[in-house]
């Protein structure tokens, strides 16, 4: 048997727990059979004494921690099993369901608030209030939902744009179209509401004439072609309005590109003038109507301004219905595969249109095969 350490009794299966011990009765020297139990002190007198073994060489002895006791820290309860206690179980309330801790707690503002918007009593409706200004902080921003689907496109007096219902990218490239066309240049542009657009040219492009006039007409159908690749033309409007309006519906598959291009009539109407046609539409025309009228139809050419050709009637002509001269170059023109899309109104001073009406005529690739088109 080991010595004990420090004066402890040595463990036995007979050792009561540390305390007081009390004897048992009926044993005359407390320890059973009349045996006698020695003491460590007396069984083993050198062990206080013996010199203990010196640490070995870069060894610091440990010394044997010393348990401090502090009334601040919580004391752990010692349990009656040795091992760890059971938790408490809880009891609910199958009547009432207990609320969150979360649902308890009562929100506190690290923020301040000195205008008091955080503080704002809650209501159901606030139409005039200031609900309606935090509501109307959002105007600014344009979707597509935002915006109808229908663009309207104006003509007015001799030197107004007006674009109702108008996209932000549809309107930046008409903008870019207007200064690289137009060299005069844009006087005013104002952005109304619900999306409208007003632009105001220096000059009065839409009366001009001479070489200014074929700009115009050139600029007409690169807009026509811009609009095209968002929305199809649907109307015109002319009931009750002042200038007219062409009327657009966005389109089902936008970025196609058609082509088009862009003609007018004379006031007397016995000539046609056409602008930027395709090669085979310029150079059949002409023959075509001549066929139709023999010796009664000539061609002239400008070749100062490619892409211009005119196709009229012989002065010494006589008298003839100004309406069959029209309906035959409009049947011309679709048999080569161009269909007359829209008229555009303009001012009744200029150069454009037949008698006092005076208007542009757009026409749009059909996209159909035909015997008399080149096949690309």
């Amino acid at each position: 048997m080991q010595p004990a350490y420090g004066g402890y009794q040595p463990y036995t299966a007979q050792a009561p727990y540390p305390g007081q011990y009390y004897a048992p009765a009926g044993y005359t020297n407390g320890y059973p059979n009349g045996g006698t139990y020695p003491d460590p002190a007396a069984a083993y007198p050198a062990w206080q004494n013996a010199p203990q073994m010196a640490p070995a060489t870069g060894q610091t002895p440990m010394a044997r921690p010393q348990q401090l006791y502090d009334p601040q820290m919580p004391q752990r309860q010692p349990s009656n099993s040795g091992g760890t206690p059971m938790p408490r179980p809880k009891t609910l309330n199958t009547k009432t369901k207990p609320a969150l801790k979360s649902a308890m707690k009562t929100p506190s503002r690290s923020v301040s608030d000195p205008m008091g918007f955080g503080h704002r009593p809650r209501t159901q409706s606030d139409p005039h209030g200031t609900l309606k200004q935090f509501a109307r902080a959002r105007t600014n921003s344009v979707t597509a939902r935002d915006i109808p689907d229908h663009l309207f496109f104006s003509i007015v007096g001799t030197s107004e744009l007006r674009v109702q219902n108008v996209r932000p990218q549809l309107r930046n490239d008409l903008k870019q179209l207007i200064g690289t066309m137009w060299h005069p240049g844009i006087e005013s542009e104002i952005m109304g509401p619900n999306h409208s657009w007003r632009v105001k040219f220096a000059k009065a492009p839409w009366s001009s004439v001479g070489t200014d006039a074929i700009m115009v007409l050139r600029m007409l159908n690169q807009f026509f072609n811009r609009i095209k690749m968002y929305y199809d033309f649907g109307t015109t409007l002319n009931s009750g309005l002042n200038p007219p309006r062409l009327v657009f519906v966005q389109a089902a598959e936008a970025g196609i590109w058609l082509n088009h291009f862009v003609a007018y009539f004379s006031r007397n109407g016995r000539k046609l003038t056409l602008v930027d046609p395709p090669a085979h539409v310029g150079g059949e025309i002409g023959a075509r109507l001549r066929t139709a009228w023999p010796h009664k139809v000539e061609l002239t050419d400008r070749p100062p301004d490619g892409g211009i050709y005119t196709v009229s009637l012989r002065g010494t002509y006589g008298s003839y219905d100004q309406h069959l001269f029209t309906s035959y170059a409009l049947q011309e023109i679709r048999g080569l595969g161009f269909k007359l899309l829209a008229t555009i109104p303009l001012a009744k001073r200029g150069s454009f249109g037949m008698g006092s009406r005076r208007e542009v005529l757009v026409f749009q690739d059909m996209m159909i095969d035909s015997p008399s088109r080149p096949t690309q």
